[in-house]
């Protein structure tokens, strides 16, 4: 099996449990998922498979958004309800513009410190496997783009809550976010729940859930679920190939600029674009992905078999 599955991971499963389950379920040894999302989180985890593993990088780059509840008042070692509790404060007087004013310092290009308790590397070895071992580190901070944070609903209490729609770009951490604005507003806070709705392409209302994919499997239909390498990067353009330029891939041989037609050179003009498109073989499958550039075509990725 080639292609992607929008897969929606349910509560409690990691992303290594997904991967390991779908392989079962399809046969696909070759499965891998892009982008880890957190055990206690839900939503969207596309699944790649087959070849398609190798344009994993085009997609693992695009934004994600989410929904995320935030409960103050509380802090914990991970920086959601599975930790251990760090501290507990009365919220009671913390207000809905308090949060909503401080929304902004976490908005844009932000400096950004990885919880420990997550699979960023140092030295070669995982935060978390660090963290359970006892050994605290202080991760070096990095940049990350929130492109928006937005208050959906807001209920006061003890230990109010707020309920938030999240887009981020990659490698930021919906945890250390709540950590962040629990210190801004000086009370603490943690996630209580997460759900990711989007990541590029791969939207939720798209989604299949683990019943539906077993379903597929009795009635034999699980190639349905499969997403195309041309579905998921709609901005890269795709190219018939003929069988003598399908040979020629498969020998490693350089291709002549010819084969690009006029008006795919036009999309390739606008400033922004990066001169990607696919070739594919008269079953619709993609050969490779290809690069143009001023004088010749190089090979970026070779998703064909010899």
């Amino acid at each position: 099996m080639n292609g992607f599955v929008n897969f929606l991971k349910p509560p409690g499963m990691t992303s290594h449990d997904a991967v390991v389950w779908f392989r079962k379920v399809s046969g696909e040894r070759k499965t891998g998922h892009l982008g880890t999302l957190d055990p206690m989180a839900t939503g969207v985890l596309p699944l790649a498979l087959g070849s398609s593993r190798k344009l994993t990088e085009y997609l693992i780059e695009k934004d994600k958004e989410y929904e995320a509840e935030f409960t103050f008042g509380i802090a914990t070692d991970t920086g959601d309800v599975t930790g251990e509790l760090v501290s507990r404060k009365d919220c009671s007087k913390l207000t809905k513009e308090r949060v909503l004013a401080a929304l902004p310092l976490l908005t844009g290009e932000i400096s950004q410190v990885p919880p420990m308790f997550s699979a960023v590397k140092v030295s070669g070895r995982k935060l978390y496997e660090l963290a359970r071992r006892g050994e605290t580190i202080q991760p070096k901070p990095r940049k990350v783009v929130v492109y928006e944070f937005s208050l959906i609903k807001w209920k006061e209490g003890v230990r109010p809550r707020g309920i938030f729609h999240l887009r981020v770009g990659k490698g930021t951490y919906i945890r250390s976010l709540a950590q962040s604005l629990g210190e801004i507003v000086g009370t603490g806070a943690t996630v209580s729940r997460l759900e990711r709705t989007r990541a590029g392409p791969f939207r939720i209302e798209d989604g299949y859930s683990p019943e539906k994919l077993l379903e597929f499997k009795r009635l034999g239909k699980l190639h349905e679920a499969l997403l195309s390498p041309m579905e998921c990067l709609p901005e890269f353009p795709a190219l018939p190939a003929g069988p003598g330029v399908v040979q020629a891939v498969k020998n490693g041989a350089p291709l002549e600029t010819s084969i690009i037609p006029g008006a795919v050179r036009n999309v390739f003009s606008r400033p922004d674009h990066p001169g990607l498109f696919f070739l594919v073989d008269r079953n619709g499958e993609v050969v490779a992905l290809m690069r143009l550039e001023e004088d010749r075509i190089r090979y970026e990725k070779v998703l064909v078999t010899s």
